[in-house]
């Protein structure tokens, strides 16, 4: 029998154990329709939103990459700027050095419009450089609000007239929406045909789609970030912590030895400098609490025991010195950023393993 896959994750379609990825009722297969042909999890994810992850290990992501980087292809490296310094993968660039590579950097929509688009292009490619990635083009874009998914269309239709298109990216930067927004633009379907999700790792394997008689745009696998926090979140807390809409900025006057709780997933410690205003960039959902550095541990392991769900629990945290010289952003992969203006000393109380990253501001 020929090889089906599901249209939504690219996984082999098999009505054997309904446990495993690509189950498929045999009713449903006796139907005959697979050019819509959806597995379980697509459809509970689709239909009910049900909750569902499955991940592949890095080194099978790797060779992923490694084999279509040797196609020649172009490949349209998506990005989250909420958390773009670790949206980008050093070992994927050093794989696609050598393609076309058009960088695009989605969820413009959740930044404050007081953000300048120049100086977010600026500083976006001068990290981008600093990762040894050279791109041929690169785009501001936000599914959501559709903003320069027509500019994306064009430039991509200009590298698809002659080889294939590979769209890829970690977990929850918004690959198989942009997809869909580019095929509802060009008029091939009218729905959604990549499943989406805020659960990482929606897209197991390779999904083809048709672009011209001789090219196609692939959607790859989602690598799953291990030093990002939504990795070890629980997935209920997934929505809390991906902005849904614009962040609202909250600042705070702080002097030394002063600390801000994040929600139990973090803590910002001020430990030396000047009093001055630190500007937290969170999702709205997030409740944040400015405590004196003497109480912060015991109200923050207090928080630890409300917030989590059994599978995060046992998460364990560490701490991260950070000297600040400049005017700085501070992320904490997968939780948010704060803008620092003037120099001090600070501690940052993250996730174990997960990534606290120091850029140039904006």
């Amino acid at each position: 029998m020929e090889e089906i896959r599901c249209i939504g994750c690219g996984s082999v379609i098999q009505s054997d154990n309904p446990l495993d990825i690509g189950f498929v009722p045999k009713n449903v297969l006796e139907k005959g329709d697979f050019e819509h042909l959806y597995c379980k999890r697509c459809h509970q994810i689709r239909s009910y939103g049900a909750v569902s992850r499955n991940e592949i290990p890095h080194e099978q992501y790797y060779e992923i990459i490694k084999s279509i980087a040797q196609i020649k292809g172009t490949f349209v490296y998506i990005t989250d700027l909420f958390n773009f310094p670790s949206s980008l993968d050093e070992k994927v660039i050093d794989l696609i050095k050598n393609n076309n590579v058009i960088l695009v950097g989605n969820k413009l929509d959740v930044f404050p419009k007081s953000f300048n688009e120049t100086n977010i292009r600026k500083w976006a490619l001068k990290i981008a450089k600093e990762k040894g990635l050279k791109v041929k083009e690169f785009i501001l874009t936000s599914t959501k609000t559709k903003y320069h998914i027509d500019e994306l269309v064009s430039i991509i239709d200009r590298y698809a007239q002659k080889k294939d298109i590979y769209v890829i990216g970690q977990t929850n930067v918004g690959k198989s929406s942009i997809i869909n927004a580019i095929l509802r633009s060009l008029n091939t379907v009218d729905y959604d045909v990549l499943t989406t999700s805020v659960i990482p790792a929606t897209t197991i394997d390779l999904v083809a789609i048709p672009y011209t008689i001789d090219t196609c745009i692939y959607d790859t696998p989602g690598m799953v970030s291990e030093d990002n926090l939504l990795s070890l979140a629980d997935a209920k807390d997934y929505k809390n912590l991906l902005p849904q809409k614009e962040i609202r900025p909250t600042v705070f006057q702080m002097e030394c030895n002063q600390s801000i709780l994040l929600n139990g997933f973090g803590r910002f410690d001020f430990l030396e400098g000047e009093k001055q205003g630190f500007v937290f960039y969170l999702s709205n959902n997030l409740k944040i609490q400015r405590s004196k550095l003497c109480n912060a541990k015991r109200i923050f392991e207090n928080t630890l025991n409300d917030l989590f769900t059994f599978e995060t629990k046992n998460l364990k945290f560490e701490d991260t010195l950070i000297k600040i010289t400049k005017p700085s952003y501070v992320f904490i992969t997968g939780l948010g950023f704060v803008y620092i203006l003037k120099p001090c000393l600070i501690s940052i109380t993250h996730a174990k393993n997960t990534k606290v990253v120091v850029t140039d501001a904006i």
